[in-house]
């Protein structure tokens, strides 16, 4: 069991994704480090309330099969629960929907390698990473420790810079945010076999 733990969250793949990075304040009362529950919650309410009804969902299906009345009044209770989570959310929220860049990472469910211009990073330097899943719409907010900072290596010199490629490692992140993670890793895996098979067909003489 071990060995297939191991194995899914050391399998990467590369991937756009919408990607905050922000240095760690070690001093912050309220920041990320000093309690990481909370904060996620904050900043993350409704992705989570969604991730936990993707969670939930085969239980669902097993009550309505039983009991449809029952199962029609939890859909009703997580609608009012999404609603009031909507009216909760304040400014600490990401907002990763709203940005248009994305960023090329390599990314597992134990870490991401990503190219940033943020200046003066160094090994063992602590960062916040908010993330954007496409698949799912899934926000995830995790602290990383820097595993290596290397020269980014660009096609165009114009863009060189001061970029940096940064190697990371999760230090801390929600269980569900990496299962959320090898979720969204399995659907990208699929739409790309499926892109390819197509191709493929595109291609084979009638």
């Amino acid at each position: 069991m071990a060995g297939d733990e191991n194995r899914r969250e050391g399998f990467r793949m590369d991937d756009l994704l919408k990607l905050q990075v922000k240095t760690v304040d070690k001093e912050d009362p309220e920041g990320i480090v000093a309690d990481f529950d909370s904060y996620r919650i904050r900043t993350c309410l409704q992705s989570h309330l969604r991730n936990q009804k993707e969670n939930r969902l085969s239980t669902l299906q097993s009550i309505r099969k039983r009991d449809s009345e029952i199962a029609d009044y939890l859909e009703h209770l997580e609608s009012q629960i999404a609603q009031l989570a909507a009216r909760l959310s304040d400014d600490d929220d990401m907002e990763l929907g709203d940005m248009q860049q994305e960023t090329q990472v390599n990314m597992s469910a134990s870490g991401l390698r990503f190219t940033t211009d943020l200046p003066d990073l160094v090994q063992g330097q602590l960062l916040e990473l908010g993330m954007l899943l496409s698949t799912s719409g899934t926000e995830v907010v995790a602290v990383a420790e820097i595993l290596r900072v290397e020269p980014a290596h660009e096609e165009s010199p114009e863009e060189a810079g001061a970029a940096l490629q940064i190697s990371t490692r999760f230090t801390q992140i929600h269980p569900d945010d990496v299962e959320a993670i090898i979720r969204h890793m399995t659907k990208l895996q699929l739409v790309q076999l499926q892109a390819r098979r197509n191709e493929n067909d595109s291609r084979r003489p009638e």
